[in-house]
């Protein structure tokens, strides 16, 4: 039996299930035949209704209690209810089915016991033709309910087939691709099929119910849109990061313009997120995979990230990938992606002015993440990072003596030459001197980077109480001590 010969069955039984009933009306009459016909009316109500509290019993906690809690697979349907909530979803119309039938029995038994008080007049009129008529209509909704799952797989099932050859551009495997086109395709194409697929859909559409908040999914619509990111997500794995250019910065934005036209999507992620994250920040594996890190100067980003996608949601994922996927292309912008290779100089590349912008990375970095506040953690870690690769620059408290002397005593005198001026005069007069100083132990920044620096020397020493009248080099290599420990952060532009 091949899908041609599931169709004919279905049309037969279309055609069969609608002939009986028009039959059956003609030998009620009409006051009966409008009877069964409204007990079948409440019996698909009833249906839609049981099914839905149905699903809603048959928890995730249930399914993991089956499985086992060791179950990989009941890991994930924990850490991640909405792939169970579209599973079930996807499951419902056949408890539809099943309880359509079982009302069906209920109701038939209800009908004759009703029927038993319908009686006709001799004189009065049965109008044959309209109970033939509602007989006919009952026989088609029942035949139409019966099959309405038939279509609906069916039909996801060759959208599923079509978006992969289109989105993805391979093949369908062959065993997958000889059940399309012995079973599916034939059922599909079929004009009959097509014709009853109308009536079906609306039936088939209304009882695969995906409660996901107030949002409403549509799986024809979301089939394109998983396997449009799947794709893309396979196609960024296969680069290495550090090797990220042009071809990577359309398929990022890509991704992005994919996640936020789903709805979908932002529910699985933002739990899936926040369960890996959470584990990971634990040292935990999640499913088997060990937590993701990398050692040196970036670690910082990502533990911010991290603690980022702990505290995700649906409401705030949509917003934070396309926020990563800016910020992504901008290292490829600014040649930053070869920093996670641990080859280049990260200091002088985040620090280092962009001809283009006329920005550090630093500085468009910060900017970008500040105009989402959920990235605030995130942006903390940009900071910090920079801070942290200029205390390590700076050494330890004997290299800092040793290293910066000539610059620690011109800033005392800059500082008591300029006494009484104002800060920015103070900022001006500093700044080329800490340059200078800087660029000899080979920690070259920008201008801009500088300015900010002195301003925080200033503002460290008013915190430290330290009069410039009175100050000492000490004062000065105390807070450079700080910042080289960490225990105190300049906000790098």
């Amino acid at each position: 039996m091949n899908g041609t010969h599931i169709a004919s069955i279905m049309i037969g039984t279309i055609f069969g299930l609608t002939i009986l009933g028009a039959l059956l009306g003609l030998a009620r009459k009409w006051k009966k035949a409008l009877l069964r016909f409204g007990l079948i009316v409440v019996e698909f109500i009833s249906a839609l209704t049981m099914s839905g509290k149905i699903s809603q019993y048959i928890t995730a906690d249930m399914v993991v209690e089956w499985l086992g809690t060791d179950s990989l697979i009941s890991e994930l349907l924990l850490n991640v209810p909405s792939l169970y909530t579209v599973s079930l979803g996807l499951i419902r119309p056949i408890l539809f089915v099943l309880c359509f039938i079982a009302f069906s029995i209920v109701s038939l038994l209800l009908y004759w016991i009703i029927a038993l008080f319908l009686r006709y007049k001799p004189e009065e009129k049965t109008f044959p033709m309209a109970a033939m008529m509602i007989g006919a209509v009952q026989g088609l909704l029942v035949a139409l309910v019966l099959i309405s799952p038939v279509i609906g797989y069916v039909t996801l099932a060759d959208q599923a087939a079509v978006a992969y050859t289109d989105v993805v551009g391979e093949k369908l495997p062959d065993k997958i691709e000889s059940i399309h086109r012995d079973y599916v395709k034939p059922i599909k194409d079929h004009e009959l099929i097509k014709a009853v697929g109308s009536m079906t859909s609306p039936i088939f559409n209304a009882v695969v119910s995906f409660d996901l908040g107030t949002e409403t999914l549509i799986p024809s619509k979301e089939i394109p849109l998983l396997l449009s990111g799947y794709t893309d997500v396979m196609s960024l794995k296969d680069v290495d990061f550090s090797d990220y250019g042009p071809d990577e910065k359309a398929t990022i934005k890509d991704l992005t313009t994919t996640f936020g036209q789903s709805t979908l999507l932002p529910h699985i992620g933002a739990e899936a997120l926040s369960a890996i994250a959470t584990a990971w920040q634990n040292g935990e594996s999640f499913m088997g995979i060990d937590p993701f890190t990398i050692e040196g100067d970036f670690s910082v980003i990502i533990d911010s990230l991290y603690t980022l996608f702990s505290t995700s949601s649906p409401g705030t994922l949509t917003a934070d990938i396309t926020t990563i996927g800016d910020f992504l292309i901008l290292m490829i912008d600014y040649n930053a992606t070869s920093l996670l290779s641990g080859d280049d100089d990260v200091l002088a590349k985040i620090t280092e002015v962009n001809p283009a912008t006329g920005k550090t990375f630093i500085k468009a970095a910060t900017e970008l993440l500040d105009a989402n506040p959920h990235m605030a953690i995130l942006r903390a870690g940009i900071t910090k990072l920079g801070a942290n690769l200029l205390g390590s620059q700076l050494g330890t408290s004997e290299e800092i003596r040793e290293n910066y002397g000539d610059m620690v005593t011109s800033v005392v005198d800059i500082l008591k030459d300029v006494e009484g001026t104002t800060n920015e005069e103070k900022i001006e007069a500093l700044t080329p001197t800490i340059k200078e100083e800087l660029l000899k132990n080979e920690i070259d920044l920008s201008d801009e980077l500088v300015d900010e620096a002195s301003r925080f020397l200033l503002e460290e020493l008013e915190k430290d109480n330290v009069e410039i009248e009175t100050m000492t080099e000490e004062d000065i290599y105390n807070i450079l001590d700080k910042i080289a420990a960490g225990e105190i952060i300049i906000p790098l532009p």
